[in-house]
């Protein structure tokens, strides 16, 4: 829903829900639906004045801040509202990694525990769905329950196979496992496992030796001359990291340093180089990724395996050629190791502005890549697209019987974004 039609407010109502928009205000009303006596919940939110020539503010910023308002004030309506309001035909899920143990090289996002992501697996088993479910749901329009759960993991991380697997298993409930192709046996190293392994060692270097990385770092590029770009993709990172940041200023500064490095960036081989951080060596010690014998073991197991790039590259930076490259070569690698006639697909981080067209001529293209997913949330998106739901935040499931899956779908719901039906 955007911020730029006509001046009067819209309105739309949504039983217990009121919502009224204008290009100045953002109001909601929600009467609660589990009490009596319905209580009226109303924020009047007055959005930065867009002609403020002392702060401009883009339209990305304002939904982004609507829609943060939005979840907070409607995601205690119950789900039970949002599933018949609302219906989607699936509903998938996205994890990467469960683990009980804090692991050094995944320090930039949470995840759970085996117990944590088993109570997911059992609040969802009832309702979920296949692979081979969903695509004759979307390609053929086969019936489907509503809200139908679909449980699909990213990147290939040595967990998918040693215990999300016989979780899986245990449950009986079907996944789609998307691999980057490049890092599978640790052939390659991914950035983010290396930068994780900086961060981690930079909060147990003591003082003086702290000082002296800062100091070295500062020699030839001054860590107060970076980039607003770079401090902006800084605080996104330590605003969802793991790792329990040092108070100590010293430590502060290297881990902001290190939170705005990007793959590619010299400056991560040199921050690395200082800290004594060898990824090769720690990979031999605890492998990151799965190997291609555990990816066949998957195979042979029942589940789907897809790809998910070769490298893990962010689409928003490449041609449209270079992305039809980067989904063809890791398709066909993982229908080499797998033997898969058709490969799913899964956009590395985001396909937020990848043109839906582009994608629709690729699949005509190559007809052995059968779906593609990404991680809209709720979003709506052609039948050959498939939005996801991140659910690795263990936020709500700090009891280890309780899944904090309900809570994640109430706030997926609660953007105006998911507010159609498709069930």
């Amino acid at each position: 829903m955007g911020f730029s039609g006509p001046r009067r407010a819209r309105h739309r109502s949504l039983g217990a829900i009121g919502l009224s928009i204008d290009k100045r205000c953002f109001t909601i009303r929600c009467n609660s639906a589990s009490r009596q006596t319905a209580t009226p919940a109303t924020i009047d939110w007055p959005f930065l004045r867009i002609d403020d020539a002392h702060h401009m503010i883009s339209r990305q910023q304002l939904r982004d801040r609507a829609n943060a308002i939005a979840r907070t004030t409607l995601s205690p309506i119950p789900l039970a509202f949002w599933e018949y309001a609302f219906p989607k035909d699936v509903i998938a899920l996205c994890y990467h990694v469960v683990s009980d143990v804090d692991l050094p090289h995944l320090q930039l996002y949470p995840y759970k525990t085996a117990s944590q992501f088993e109570a997911d697996v059992i609040f969802s088993r009832e309702r979920a769905a296949t692979y081979r479910q969903v695509v004759e749901r979307r390609l053929r329009g086969s019936q489907l329950p509503s809200n139908s759960i679909l449980f699909t993991f990213d990147d290939g991380l040595a967990s998918c196979h040693n215990v999300i697997r016989p979780i899986l298993k245990r449950n009986g409930v079907d996944a789609v496992f998307f691999v980057t192709t490049d890092y599978l046996d640790d052939a390659e190293s991914f950035f983010e496992c290396e930068l994780s392994l900086c961060l981690w060692e930079i909060e147990r270097l003591d003082s003086d030796r702290a000082r002296s990385v800062l100091a070295t770092l500062n020699s030839s590029a001054p860590l107060n001359m970076i980039s607003p770009e770079r401090q902006r993709l800084a605080q996104r990172r330590m605003s969802s990291t793991r790792l329990k940041l040092s108070r100590e200023a010293v430590k502060r500064e290297i881990a902001l340093h290190a939170f705005g490095l990007s793959d590619g960036d010299e400056d991560l081989a040199r921050l690395a180089a200082l800290l004594g951080v060898d990824i090769a060596k720690y990979a031999e010690r605890r492998p990151m990724f799965m190997t291609r014998d555990e990816v066949r073991k998957l195979i042979a197991d029942g589940f789907t395996v897809g790809a998910h790039g070769r490298k893990h590259r962010s689409f928003e930076v490449l041609t449209p050629e270079e992305i039809e490259r980067e989904i063809v070569a890791s398709c066909d690698a993982v229908r080499a190791i797998t033997g898969q006639e058709r490969i799913p697909f899964a956009f590395p981080y985001s396909g937020l502005g990848v043109d839906r067209q582009l994608i629709a001529d690729i699949l005509k293209r190559h007809s052995t890549i059968e779906m593609v997913f990404d991680s809209g949330c709720l979003r709506n998106d052609p039948n050959f697209i498939v939005n996801r739901v991140f659910a690795d935040d263990p936020a709500g499931s700090l009891d280890v019987d309780v899944s904090s899956v309900p809570g994640t779908l109430r706030d997926a719901w609660s953007v105006p974004s998911a507010w159609f039906r498709r069930g």
